[in-house]
């Protein structure tokens, strides 16, 4: 009754036995025994469950089957389909095989593994079986784990690289047969800058030797297909292809010419000595918008700053030598001044010409409270930077500004001094001042 307000039992239950979990009536207690296991062995007799009566607080425990298959074989490794099998009488290992599709070419049929418990002791045995012959009848037994060898592993087949001036260089497993030929072609051929081709090849041999390769030269290019035994030359394992390319081939090198010239563009470097004015003049020359300070020569995401003007007018040590990938850039005047950092407003000031680093940072609002004007930097468009420089104690000399500068105000650092560290800066300052007073009096008496 109990098993059915439960409803029923779970196909995965075990029909052997049932447990009790019960407390004894008070007659029946004795001291330290109030408390049974009661098991009911079934044996598959579900019905006799309905003569077995229950009591107050009984707990009845229904087991679940165990996990073990007990009719399986397992096999592994290099078969077209792995996993466990049901175990037939007198089924062979041949039979297996057959079940899973067979062994896969590479597979090492002659020396299958079986692996067996031994009963009663908890080890195991092997046996190595050649699944091509006879040992296909080969019987298997309850829990046999059978591995399928892969002969890969057992017989490495090594690899073959080439490199150098090929389409696709690197290594790749050997294969039999290979000859040179086929191996360049599945490098992707020879580039235009091949020359020469080197295989260098392990030496093998059982007595010492310096020589620890032996080294194989042929033309490149379409002087290959005619150099004898080139395309016959087979390869061996651990063969190692360089193809080493012409010293007179040069790449074409290219720089790029942006903003105001006159053709702007894409242009050869023709020789390894050529400089900045150079390629101007090849490039026509800038547009009268150009505006000189903002020329500069970008290079590998950095800046070059070159005196555009200096240069221009001869001077050799800003015509800079142009490297393959360098952009020149020269662009409008933008007629105003950035002023950043700790100011009031950062903000564009129209550039007027007279006017100082303060004027424009006035401009700006001001410095911020913690503003260090006397530390302020000036980068300009051409990508040189200066900043205000200190003379003496008091007295500082700022940077000129030109029309596309870009002027930064430090924040000062938090100061981290107690009130007698102050007190002794300000009697160093005053004393400092006093002896400067007292010179120049000294020297204007």
């Amino acid at each position: 009754d109990l098993l059915g307000f439960a409803g029923g039992l779970l196909a995965s239950a075990s029909v052997e036995r049932v447990q009790i979990d019960r407390i004894l009536p008070a007659e029946r207690r004795a001291p330290g025994l109030e408390r049974v296991k009661v098991d009911i062995q079934l044996k598959g007799d579900l019905d006799s469950l309905g003569r077995v009566p229950l009591l107050d607080n009984d707990i009845v425990t229904v087991f679940a089957i165990g996990a073990t298959r007990r009719n399986v074989v397992t096999l592994r490794g290099e078969v077209f389909q792995q996993g466990e099998y049901e175990l037939k009488d007198k089924m062979t290992l041949g039979r297996l095989l057959q079940l899973s599709q067979g062994m896969l070419p590479w597979a090492l049929g002659d020396r299958v593994k079986v692996v067996r418990q031994i009963p009663l002791t908890g080890r195991s045995e092997l046996f190595s079986v050649d699944a091509l012959s006879d040992g296909r009848n080969f019987e298997l037994q309850e829990f046999d784990d059978v591995e399928v060898l892969d002969g890969r592993l057992v017989f490495p087949a090594g690899t073959v690289s080439v490199d150098g001036e090929v389409n696709r260089g690197g290594s790749r497993g050997f294969v039999e047969h290979e000859t040179l030929k086929d191996a360049i072609e599945r490098a992707g051929g020879f580039t235009e800058r091949a020359q020469l081709v080197e295989v260098a090849r392990r030496r093998t041999g059982a007595t010492y030797s310096d020589t620890t390769s032996i080294v194989y030269r042929f033309p490149a290019g379409v002087a290959f297909a005619a150099a004898p035994g080139a395309e016959s030359f087979l390869m061996q394992r651990e063969d190692r292809v360089i193809v080493r390319g012409s010293p007179g081939f040069r790449s074409q090198r290219f720089v790029s010419v942006a903003g105001e010239f006159l053709h702007p563009g894409s242009y050869a470097i023709t020789e390894n000595k050529d400089r900045v004015r150079d390629v101007i003049a090849r490039a026509g020359g800038v547009l009268p918008a150009a505006y000189s300070e903002s020329f500069r020569v970008r290079r590998e995401g950095r800046d070059v700053a070159v005196d555009y003007n200096a240069m221009m007018r001869g001077n050799e040590d800003s015509n800079v030598l142009i490297l393959a990938g360098d952009e020149i850039v020269i662009e409008p005047n933008p007629q105003t001044v950035a002023v950043g950092g700790a100011v009031i407003r950062p903000t564009l000031v129209r550039f007027v010409k007279g006017r100082s680093l303060n004027d424009y940072i006035e401009l700006a609002g001001g410095p911020a409270d913690r503003g260090q004007v006397g530390k302020a930097t000036v980068a300009y468009p051409d990508g040189l930077s200066k900043r205000v420089r200190r003379v003496l104690l008091f007295f500082h000399t700022s940077p000129d500004i030109v029309a596309g500068s870009v002027i930064t105000v430090p924040t000062k650092p938090e100061a981290k001094t107690n009130s007698n560290e102050i007190w002794a800066r300000v009697l160093g300052t005053t004393s400092a001042l006093a002896t400067l007073i007292i010179a120049y009096a000294a020297v204007t008496k």
